[in-house]
């Protein structure tokens, strides 16, 4: 009880010696929130106002310590009088870099990244780009093989693939095609990388690809590719061979042996062709937009042969759109048979009797021989179905052909069929059907040719053919309409040559 109460008057005591303090003292902290409008208010505002004012100055006032006012204050040797000695001084320490709330290096006063951090992030660009490749597939090789051997999953390598087999079969590529593939990098080593898209072109002026979907799916399309076509002439003196006459007017050798097919219904190239007739042949030539180059179509042959011309025209008449090769007067070129089913060989031995060269006596040969090297390929005469393929006797390896109801051609002493030739199957006029051998009763490699009418054997040289389809109406005008378009390019072809000659 005693130590209470003086416990509390010792309380009250300091208490009031406070407040006697205070009272002595000026007021400093006022309460704004009473007399308001006083005098001793308004002093109060005009304190406050102050010291805001002051601590905003502070706060934009540059500190001494400051790395950009250091940077702008003069060196002291650069201050310093010519020739007077300056004092060696140790540089500051540079500061620590400033580092973010996440621990990393922030960027500088003007917003750039640290360099190792751009160069981290140049390098995180780089890997989220897909990386193209080019690839060429190899003998037996597969599309499926080489996705993988590039890094493709196999999952989105069969996705992939089996999505490209709805517009192309895959089987159909051949050795030595290329093929660019496109993968974006893996996040982890512990994934493989993520196929885009693979590309291929198909032919000259189309290209194929399977490229992946915003989805994640992949999805196949045709782009054809920009080609530039332009008409290219040619003409010149026969003196040996049609082959070597083009060959020396700088005609591409594929172009030399389309010109020979398409007058194959009309010319025998053995006997037909003297020293002296003259050719001329206007194709296409196209250019892609990365620089190759193929060539097209012949869009006009001529052969001036003894004195009289012959010019056949390539079009495509509208009613059937089946392409040809028409005379001035719109009639098809096209027989039912060829002249001759072979390129380039020679005429050995000619329908008729004969002293057999193996047997010694005379007997009749009844059809023609082609002599030519083993391995030259031969064509089918004319449209038709294989009725008879395989060994026959001294004929050797043979493929007999019927074409209608009237006509039948045999091919005899093949060293092999070309592959996929069966009986019954369907041939078209002009396509591979085996390849000269010396197979059966023969002295050498040759075609021996025979053509049945009715089924009975007739001499090829001497048969005459119906003629092929003729134009009318429409197809004609249209006809006559590109023939003049092809006759303006000869024209033209024909004064750049003269021209050519002349300046030599």
């Amino acid at each position: 009880m005693t130590m209470t109460c003086l416990a509390r008057g010792r309380k009250q005591r300091g208490m009031a010696d406070s407040a006697k303090y205070a009272a002595g003292l000026p007021a400093v902290a006022v309460d704004l929130g009473a007399q308001l409008g006083s005098g001793r208010w308004w002093r109060g505002m005009l304190a406050l106002i102050a010291l805001i004012a002051v601590a905003v100055t502070l706060g934009l006032w540059p500190s001494p310590w400051s790395p950009h006012l250091a940077a702008d204050k003069p060196a002291a040797h650069d201050a310093a009088p010519t020739g007077s000695p300056v004092a060696a001084e140790t540089p500051p320490p540079a500061p620590a870099q400033a580092r973010r709330d996440d621990g990393a290096p922030a960027a500088d006063s003007a917003g750039n990244a640290p360099d190792h951090i751009a160069d981290t992030a140049m390098a995180a660009a780089a890997a989220a780009r897909p990386l193209r490749t080019a690839h060429v597939l190899g003998r037996g090789d597969t599309l499926i093989g080489l996705l993988l051997a590039a890094g493709a999953d196999s999952i989105e390598a069969h996705e992939a693939v089996a999505k490209l087999r709805a517009i192309f079969n895959p089987r159909k590529l051949r050795a030595g095609q290329e093929i660019w593939t496109e993968l974006l990098p893996a996040a982890a080593p512990e994934e493989r990388p993520l196929l885009q898209s693979l590309e291929f072109d198909m032919d000259f002026a189309e290209r194929l690809r399977v490229a992946r979907a915003p989805d994640g799916k992949f999805f196949a399309e045709r782009t054809s590719l920009a080609v530039e076509t332009s008409w290219v002439g040619a003409e010149g003196v026969i003196d040996d061979s049609l082959y070597l006459a083009a060959e020396r007017a700088d005609v591409p050798a594929a172009i030399i042996v389309d010109l020979i097919r398409v007058f194959s219904f009309n010319v025998d190239f053995q006997r037909d062709i003297w020293p002296g007739d003259r050719f001329a042949v206007v194709y296409e030539k196209m250019q892609s937009a990365d620089g190759k180059v193929r060539l097209g179509h012949i869009l006009l042959g001529e052969l001036v042969l003894r004195g009289r011309p012959m010019i056949l025209h390539r079009f495509t008449p509208p009613s059937d759109g089946r392409t040809d090769y028409f005379d001035a007067k719109g009639v098809s070129a096209r027989r039912l048979l060829m002249r001759t089913p072979i390129d380039g060989a020679r005429l050995s031995s000619r329908f008729g009797k004969r002293k057999h060269p193996i047997l010694g006596y005379t007997k009749m040969h009844s059809g023609i021989d082609f002599a030519a090297p083993t391995g030259t390929p031969i064509m089918a005469a004319g449209d038709g179905v294989i009725d008879f393929i395989g060994r026959h006797g001294g004929y050797g390896n043979m493929i007999r052909i019927r074409h209608n109801g009237t006509y039948k051609t045999a091919y005899a002493h093949m060293s092999r069929f070309k592959s996929g030739m069966a009986k019954g199957k369907r041939v078209r006029q002009g396509e591979t059907i085996g390849y000269v051998g010396s197979t059966g009763r023969s002295t050498g490699p040759h075609l021996h040719y025979e053509v049945f009418v009715n089924d009975q054997r007739v001499n090829p040289l001497s048969l005459r053919l119906p003629t092929g389809k003729a134009l009318a109406g429409k197809d004609l005008a249209a006809f006559q309409a590109w023939r003049q378009q092809l006759t303006e390019a000869r024209q033209q072809s024909m004064r750049q040559h003269l021209a050519a000659a002349q300046s030599q």
